[in-house]
């Protein structure tokens, strides 16, 4: 009898450990890191982060790509020019290597690929006038190696709202097949749903998921909440909460 009650106690302690435990991982990284912006998981439990560098004075800011295992240790890491912000990220290609969509430093967007070791292999650079901001934000491949990429461009002055928001629909070298506007004004992020579609979390005033086909047909639109235009601090609470 006092077997079972300390093998029930034991279970009941087993049990309730195991409830307490949290859900997540938490990794501890080195100082160099300023940021971490985006991360894919591998299959060997492995991860591929990619985030800002810790800033040095009179210096370009520099984004990093790395592998860490779940320790937190760096197995490699590697750097190059950039900025990662608002919703810039990183994709794995099905040839084994990496798009990240970020900023530049000169109110300009990249797209790099990397090999699987984080070296550069080509980089492209979009520009627009002085006065504005653009940077790619979420990209995403099709099952038949097509990209989607989102693009954003921000007046320096006033950089709330986005002024305009784009599609780039790319082939698995980076080449450009088209492009097409957003209906809102930002967009937060992709998810691929078929071989020609796909969905994406915007906001404007009207906040939703909406989906598309690659050749720019709007198949429908799903607006989750509404605002009015004129109530900008209600706007504003809402992208901070």
């Amino acid at each position: 009898m006092k077997k079972t009650a300390i093998l029930i106690t034991s279970l009941i302690l087993m049990v309730l450990l195991g409830y307490s435990q949290a859900p997540y991982t938490i990794i501890h990284f080195d100082s160099t890191i300023r940021s971490v912006r985006d991360a894919i998981k591998l299959n060997n439990s492995e991860f591929i982060i990619v985030g800002n560098s810790k800033y040095i004075q009179g210096q370009n800011s520099k984004i990093f790509i790395a592998k860490v295992n779940t320790d937190g240790d760096i197995l490699w890491k590697k750097e190059h020019q950039g900025l990662m912000a608002w919703n810039s990220s990183i994709c794995a290609k099905s040839d084994g290597n990496y798009y990240i969509a970020l900023e530049d430093t000169a109110n300009s967007a990249i797209l790099l690929e990397t090999n699987q070791i984080g070296d550069s292999i080509w980089s492209f650079t979009s520009t627009e006038p002085e006065l504005f901001n653009k940077y790619f934000g979420s990209i995403k491949e099709f099952p038949d190696g097509k990209f989607v990429l989102s693009e954003a461009i921000r007046s320096n002055m006033y950089p709330f709202p986005v002024m305009e928001s784009n599609y780039y629909i790319l082939n698995s070298a980076g080449a450009v097949i088209s492009k097409f506007e957003a209906i809102n004004e930002e967009i937060w992020d992709l998810e691929i749903i078929s071989e020609n579609e796909f969905i994406a979390a915007e906001f404007s005033w009207k906040y939703g998921i909406n989906k598309y086909n690659t050749d720019g047909q709007i198949l429908n639109i799903d607006s989750c909440f509404e605002f009015p235009e004129t109530d900008c601090i209600m706007w504003e609470l809402f992208r901070m909460s």
